[in-house]
């Protein structure tokens, strides 16, 4: 039998290397008010320039920065040095690296979302506390139109944040950016509605699962239903090209 991931560990974990040096980041649990705060803080930017070009940009190293303050609770592996310091020696870049660490999860390739029954069944696969979970099962209502629009539509909000400049508010001068709305609340949303059961747990209860593993499966629900468009045999040049 296949081991279960237990969910209610009193630690979390994230291993990185530098070299031949194994580095150890030990994290209180997160929690999906977390995952939402993260979320909140990890907007992408686009800030519109005097030139008509576009400036891009994202808050993710601030984010991963705040939530690695918030939860860690020692590190192992690295220097005698850091021992009385560590929280303020430590690179940014390892901070970061050991956050999205504790995120690594994704649908399992090769999967059937069409099938001729009353529920879907989405597989994830992820690394947790160090251990590889190949076969994670997330068994969903079928979903309707309205869940489905309600998914991309989450992927698409955004809105102007305009920033005053000599008394004035103008969204088309460079004090203005367009910002990213958090999509995690919605995931989450349409998990707690549409889950049917899980697999691979421990304990087996929606309820309690990890916030990270929601997302991934409802991306993998809806996005793993998408098609492709079938085209006729090459038949002398392309479709619809005049002979």
């Amino acid at each position: 039998m296949s081991e279960l991931l237990k969910l209610e560990t009193p630690e979390r974990t994230a291993g990185l290397r530098v070299g031949a040096r194994k580095l150890l980041h030990i994290f209180a649990p997160i929690a999906a008010e977390d995952w939402l705060e993260h979320n909140r803080q990890t907007r992408p930017t686009l800030r519109p320039q005097t030139d008509d070009s576009v400036e891009t940009g994202s808050s993710e190293l601030e984010a991963n920065n705040a939530l690695w303050l918030a939860r860690i609770l020692r590190v192992e592996g690295y220097p005698e040095s850091y021992a009385e310091r560590w929280k303020e020696f430590m690179p940014l870049g390892h901070r970061s690296l050991a956050v999205n660490a504790l995120a690594q999860v994704q649908p399992a390739e090769d999967q059937d979302l069409l099938p001729d029954t009353e529920t879907l069944l989405v597989r994830l696969e992820a690394w947790w506390n160090g251990v590889y979970f190949g076969d994670l099962r997330h068994r969903f209502q079928r979903p309707l139109i309205e869940h489905e629009l309600r998914f991309h539509g989450s992927a698409q909000r955004s809105a102007i944040v305009r920033h005053r400049v000599g008394g004035q508010r103008r969204p088309s001068t460079p004090s203005s950016e367009i910002v990213s709305l958090p999509q995690l609340p919605t995931l989450l949303k349409l998990y707690d509605e549409l889950i049917e059961a899980v697999e691979g747990y421990e304990p087996a209860e929606a309820k309690k699962m990890d916030a990270m593993h929601k997302s991934a499966a409802v991306r993998g629900l809806f996005m793993g239903r998408t098609a492709e468009l079938e085209l006729p045999e090459e038949s002398g040049g392309p479709v619809g090209a005049e002979h």
